[in-house]
């Protein structure tokens, strides 16, 4: 059964020296073991938001709570980053060391964890990025992709509840941003970890099973992806296009092929028009 993990309550949040907030009393759940989208136009607040969900940047106003604890309190700080990680947009800005297994370790070294527990870690996450055989590698040597990997495997070593992935695909290339969509997914699976995933890549969002739209700071949209993808007119107001499945489903019904809502995947369309022409069949039988 899930159960909260983060908790946005009328959260405000204002630049020093600007006008509009860039976070407008946002209100967010998110729960243990989900895989949430948050979409937007540039400069609606998404990435704000992100640094929020684990104090690197702290509310106006209102207040966010992780398991239970508040973002302000300083206290709460390290606990707080331990449970909910960041992989930042340029993985060249997160790799602090010389050696990947050395980076990966880094984050435990911090919290005094014992060494041979370390070693555990180091090697756990690396396997589960598809990473261990690059142990011994200079990050430099990788692809993006593969840095963004070790930047996941780094974040893992920490024992999270929580990944945040603050724009991390948008400088892969399609393999690096495949690759790295598959490892995320695959986590979620085998260790039930929540993903909260900022994106401009809408058939990404289409992998989480629910998705936020926020424009202007504030979040106008929320629900399942595939009722959020069919909002077309609030979507089209906030600047943003729509996956491509959902517009060919779009295409399809104009041209009169009765398909339910909510079609959001290539086998969920095949399904569909199977079963459109099972019917045809049927009906001229």
């Amino acid at each position: 059964m899930m159960s909260d993990l983060i908790r946005a309550e009328g959260l405000v949040h204002r630049y020093a020296g600007t006008g509009p907030p860039a976070l407008d009393h946002v209100d967010l759940v998110i729960e243990a073991g989900e895989w949430v989208a948050i979409i937007g136009p540039n400069g609606s607040g998404k990435s704000t938001l992100a640094k929020h969900l684990n104090a690197l940047l702290l509310p106006t106003a209102g207040r966010v709570l992780v398991d239970g604890m508040d973002t302000k309190d300083q206290a709460n700080l390290w606990e707080i980053r331990r449970r909910v990680g960041m992989v930042f947009q340029n993985p060249d800005n997160q790799i602090v060391a010389t050696v990947v297994e050395e980076d990966v370790a880094f984050g435990p070294e911090n919290l005094g964890v014992p060494a041979a527990e370390i070693r555990r870690r180091v090697d756990d996450a690396l396997w589960r990025v598809g990473m261990l055989a690059h142990a011994r590698r200079e990050p430099h040597l990788l692809s993006g992709g593969q840095k963004q990997r070790v930047g996941v495997a780094g974040v893992l070593a920490m024992r999270p509840r929580c990944i945040v992935l603050d724009e991390a695909t948008s400088m892969l290339d399609p393999s690096g941003r495949a690759e790295l969509m598959s490892v995320i997914s695959e986590l979620t699976q085998s260790l039930g970890l929540a993903v909260i995933q900022i994106t401009h890549h809408m058939d990404e969002a289409l992998l989480s099973r629910r998705v936020v739209v926020m424009d202007q700071g504030r979040i106008i949209l929320d629900g399942p992806a595939g009722e959020v993808f069919e909002a077309g007119e609030i979507l089209q107001s906030a600047g943003l296009d729509r996956p491509t499945i959902v517009r060919l489903v779009d295409e399809l019904r104009r041209r009169g092929v009765p398909l339910p809502a909510g079609i959001i995947s290539v086998e969920a369309l095949v399904r569909s028009l199977e079963e459109v022409r099972s019917r045809g069949s049927a009906h001229r039988a």
